[in-house]
């Protein structure tokens, strides 16, 4: 047998170089501020200081860098960050460290930022940002050949061309790429200089153009006018058939100076004309006046775009439908109603009205509808309230009888045959026995008024009913049943004792609880709580027994291990314990109420042997049977 001290030795293995990390990386994170004083006495390199340090420091992830610019680099990351600083960048060209003095995230994006750096002007190289590289080249000769291309330039291509982060040209409009075009064409631009001067005169000349047209639509005369004025000035969303709110609204602005002041108008109108529409359609109810909000709708398209979503054009869209379906049900409201039309119109998915209209009570919507249409010969519903009000007082002046009918059972099988009336429109009624049962017992003494009341306490009797199952289960399994009923328990009911045993160790904590609480042993459980608990309590006296075992020292403890869980079967089974546990059976391995001294020591020997070889894993038995494997062998009984 190895000694005490080989066997501690195996214990403790680890390898060197799980050793080495984790102690290197205990040291950077704790004792970093005192070593790296006196870090150049003792020898320590700067290097690992610099990687300790970035384990600590926050550190942004960043997936692609790229100079646009003379002076900026575009950088994304890899996820949105809470806050960013200039200092959470660290730049280099080459050896050459950058500072970055300004930090912008880029319009329209969560996550790619703008970094200001010294300018870069006829310098080459690899840039480097947080371990990211980009190559860049913003020589003379790449600057020369920038300027040429833009010689050859097409009305297509000269905007890329401007973008050239080497021309480091500012303010360029694609919108304004033929006047570009025609502008350097004509002037002298052989420096990066000249071509921004260029840009600018013909941004210059846009401004004073536009400015015009701005003047034109300021000054229209009146709507048709107008809408020459606004397409001339590229107008977006502008709706033609609503051009004479248009013209009051900018007519009356004394406020407006630019281009964008219009586009903020003609957007504002465009709402607000479709909003005027969709209530009036609101209110009126009438297939006539959906039809007009519609047609408005239609050509209408709003500022705010998610995921390719109109998002105020779907909101007023869901408004008109549940109109079109309110008049859709006042369609099928007369005195010649058709129960399946009407029947149809209430179940409309724009309405929600499913889970309270009940289609055995289609004859009595009708009959309801009918007396209004009678009383009134406007009546019409013009709100889901309205129409929801109807459904439910419909469906309790149908279910009145069968409500009394439920209140009146006296049975299980005529409150189960009561709840079950189609007219009462219930659902989620089982016929499961237990189930039948808990609807009783529970609700015999209760006094229901509406079909609402019932199908709550079903609701509520099935989940009473749900944890009864389990637990009857429990009670009334045999010992070939009860793996299963536990096993089903929990997996509905979480019991984490269990769930975190070996499959082998559960099968003996479950033979735990059935001598605990098997064949009426014990009083029999009302609540899913109790049976938890005692569940959990099995696995802990389980795993006590097992524990014990594998706990022995010497064979007197083992001994004493195995009668404890001996005695504790006896308490359980008493004379029939050796027909209980096949074990048992042979005075060989037990006799005169104990394990015997022979198996006993067969079993603690068996343990010394698991212990002293190299697998670690079997030094302690894993279940109690693996445990009576070796006194097994000393059976000689037939």
């Amino acid at each position: 047998m190895k000694s005490l001290l080989a066997i501690s030795h195996k214990k403790m293995e680890i390898s060197l170089p799980n050793y080495v990390f984790f102690h290197y990386l205990f040291f950077g994170v704790f004792y970093i501020p005192f070593f790296y004083k006196w870090s150049f006495n003792i020898g320590l390199k700067n290097g690992f200081i610099e990687v300790v340090l970035a384990i600590v420091k926050k550190i942004l992830i960043v997936v692609s860098v790229s100079a646009i610019t003379l002076t900026t680099v575009e950088v994304t990351l890899e996820a949105p960050a809470e806050t960013v600083a200039a200092g959470d960048f660290v730049v280099s060209l080459g050896e050459e460290a950058i500072t970055v003095t300004d930090v912008a995230l880029k319009e329209g994006t969560e996550k790619t930022y703008a970094l200001t750096i010294p300018s870069l002007d006829g310098k080459s190289g690899t840039l480097t940002v947080n371990s990211v590289e980009s190559s860049f080249d913003f020589t003379s000769a790449t600057l020369s050949a920038a300027i040429d291309a833009l010689k050859s330039a097409t009305n297509e291509t000269i905007i890329g061309l401007l973008n050239a982060p080497v021309l480091n040209i500012a303010n360029v409009n694609p919108a304004l790429a033929a006047e570009y075009k025609a502008e350097i064409d004509s002037s002298f631009t052989n420096t990066r200089e000249l071509i921004q001067k260029a840009v600018d005169r013909v941004n210059a000349d846009a401004t004073e153009a536009d400015q015009a047209k701005v003047d034109a639509v300021k000054n229209a005369k009146g709507p048709v006018e107008l809408l020459a004025a606004l397409d001339a000035l590229s107008i977006e969303r502008e709706i033609e058939s609503i051009a004479y709110p248009y013209f009051v609204a900018i007519s009356s602005n004394t406020s407006i100076n630019t281009k964008a002041d219009i586009q903020g108008i003609i957007d504002s109108v465009n709402t607000a004309e479709v909003t005027k529409l969709v209530v009036d359609a609101e209110a009126k109810v009438t297939t006539e006046a959906v039809a007009t909000a519609d047609a408005l709708l239609t050509n209408f398209t709003g500022t705010e775009i998610v995921d390719d979503v109109d998002v105020a054009k779907e909101a007023f869209e869901a408004r008109l439908a549940v109109v079109t379906d309110i008049v859709a049900v006042n369609d099928t409201v007369s005195a010649t109603t058709v129960e399946a039309d009407l029947l149809a119109a209430l179940q409309s998915e724009t309405l929600a009205l499913g889970e309270i209209v009940i289609p055995a009570n289609a004859t009595d919507y009708v009959t309801e509808a009918s007396a209004k249409v009678s009383a009134d010969a406007n009546f019409k519903f013009t709100t889901i309230d309205q129409i929801k009000t109807f459904v439910n007082e419909t469906n309790a002046k149908a279910a009145a009888s069968l409500i009394t009918a439920v209140n009146n059972a006296d049975t299980e099988e005529a409150f189960f045959t009561a709840l079950t009336a189609p007219k009462l429109g219930l659902t989620d009624v089982s016929d499961n026995p237990v189930y039948k049962k808990v609807y009783f017992e529970t609700g015999k003494d209760l006094t229901f008024k509406t079909p609402a009341d019932i199908q709550a306490f079903v609701t509520k009797a099935n989940e009473a009913a749900k944890e009864y199952a389990y637990v009857d289960a429990i009670n009334n399994a045999s010992k070939s049943t009860i793996v299963a009923a536990v096993t089903d328990f929990v997996k509905v009911y979480n019991n984490t004792a269990y769930i975190n045993l070996s499959t082998d160790n559960r099968l003996e904590a479950i033979s735990t609880f059935w001598v605990n609480h098997g064949e009426g042993r014990a009083e029999a459980f009302t609540t899913t709580a109790e049976v938890s608990q005692a569940l959990t309590d099995a696995v802990t006296e389980y795993q006590g027994y097992l524990d014990g075992i594998n706990a022995s020292t010497n064979t007197s403890e083992l001994l004493a291990a195995f009668n404890v869980m001996i005695d504790d079967l006896e308490v359980a089974y008493g004379d029939e314990l050796a027909s209980k546990v096949k074990e048992l059976s042979y005075t060989e391995i037990y006799d005169n109420g104990s394990l015997t001294i022979e198996a006993a020591t067969a079993i603690f020997e068996q343990l010394q042997a698991n212990r002293s070889d190299d697998i670690t894993s079997n030094d302690n038995f894993a279940t109690v049977a693996q445990a009576y494997e070796p006194a097994a062998k000393l059976i000689t009984t037939p």
